[in-house]
């Protein structure tokens, strides 16, 4: 007998990391781990007040990081590959009042998704963790955020730049049939490109993804990784933007401070420097035409080992073969989560009275 199995890895999680601020203030960050854009389609659609989805659990979330007086919050969307479209709506009408969330072109022209719910779960301090691997639906909602002005990005490059949706097609559904009485024979599928997505500010999510306001490099930005890379990717173009409204969390000169000041941190880090060696010699690699068939010689250029690193791991395979199932990890304090937090630190800090200002409407550009 088939069995409902919930994924609760996909599942949001939480978890709060308390910290301290220039002049020995306490601090506590709010982290909500979100692995994907995940919902009960069916209880969604039936209207189950009980039904199971991203938003959902979020809200309850940071209902509780409200009631605990939380001072920021950070969405962790690393390598979450997105899901469902509505949930990237429903879950940016958290964080915004009303307004445009993304814009979907067809064949029968553009339209736009809208949060029309009134109000926000969480209007604080917000940060959005970004990588090479958020993609879709991670880049709707990251663009949403990016285009308030309602929060912070920090990440990679950028994120994956999906920006298209695909619809498989069964040939034999298409074909006129005489014999009615035996079923059509197998001819195949056909793997359309049917919608592409646009930001409320009309740029597309396709290629050049979503960028963040601070970056933090990492190896993901010098692979070969991401829709560009695929063979005939639709191209980057623009439709009109719409007006939204401007949170003004972000401003420019805020974003300087924030950089300079993490990019000081880094230099200063060990850890950070051997990665920066890693890159370099990465890039390095990609460069020449031939690699080593000498196994030592293969990973000394292109992969150095670090004894720590090594025992770390083996550690951990060790302990996952001990495990029938290993829980996924919230938040694992290391050298970039910890330059994250201090980031973060940073932001409530020197952005205290940027932090209380109001929303406006934005205009459309030209008016």
């Amino acid at each position: 007998t088939r069995q409902k199995i919930e994924l609760k890895e996909q599942h949001a999680k939480s978890k709060v990391i308390e910290t301290k601020a220039e002049g020995g203030r306490d601090l506590k960050i709010g982290v909500v781990s979100l692995p994907a854009f995940y919902g009960d389609t069916g209880a969604l659609l039936r209207g189950d007040q009980d039904a199971v989805s991203a938003t959902s659990d979020c809200r309850k979330i940071l209902t509780d990081y409200k009631a605990n007086g939380i001072d920021a919050v950070i969405v962790d969307l690393r390598g979450n590959g997105g899901g469902l479209l509505d949930e990237a709506k429903t879950l940016s009408g958290l964080f915004i009042d009303t307004g445009p969330v993304v814009q979907v072109k067809e064949v029968f022209g553009v339209k736009h998704h809208d949060d029309d719910e009134e109000g926000t779960a969480w209007d604080g301090p917000l940060v959005v963790l970004i990588d090479k691997f958020s993609a879709s639906a991670s880049e709707i909602f990251a663009g949403v955020i990016r285009d308030y002005d309602r929060g912070l990005i920090i990440g990679d490059s950028s994120t994956f730049g999906k920006g298209t949706v695909q619809q498989i097609v069964m040939i034999s559904d298409h074909v006129r049939r005489r014999d009615r009485r035996n079923p059509p024979p197998n001819r195949g599928a056909l793997k359309l490109t049917i919608q592409q997505f646009y930001r409320a500010n009309g740029e597309s999510t396709q290629i050049k993804g979503v960028p963040p306001h601070i970056h933090i490099p990492s190896m993901n930005d010098q692979r070969d990784f991401g829709e560009g890379k695929m063979d005939n990717h639709v191209k980057f173009d623009k439709v009109a933007d719409l007006p939204h409204d401007n949170y003004h969390r972000v401003p420019g000169e805020l974003v300087t401070a924030l950089e300079q000041r993490s990019l000081e941190r880094r230099k200063a880090e060990p850890k950070f420097k051997k990665l920066d060696e890693q890159i370099h010699k990465f890039i390095e690699r990609k460069a020449r035409h031939s690699i080593s068939l000498n196994e030592a010689k293969f990973r000394s250029e292109y992969v150095p080992e670090d004894p720590e690193e090594k025992a770390a791991e083996e550690k951990a395979k060790k302990d996952r073969k001990k495990k029938k199932f290993t829980e996924r990890e919230v938040w694992a304090s290391d050298f970039y989560n910890d330059e994250v937090i201090h980031i973060v630190t940073d932001y409530l800090t020197l952005g205290s009275k940027i932090l209380a200002a109001a929303p406006e409407r934005a205009k459309i550009a030209g008016q």
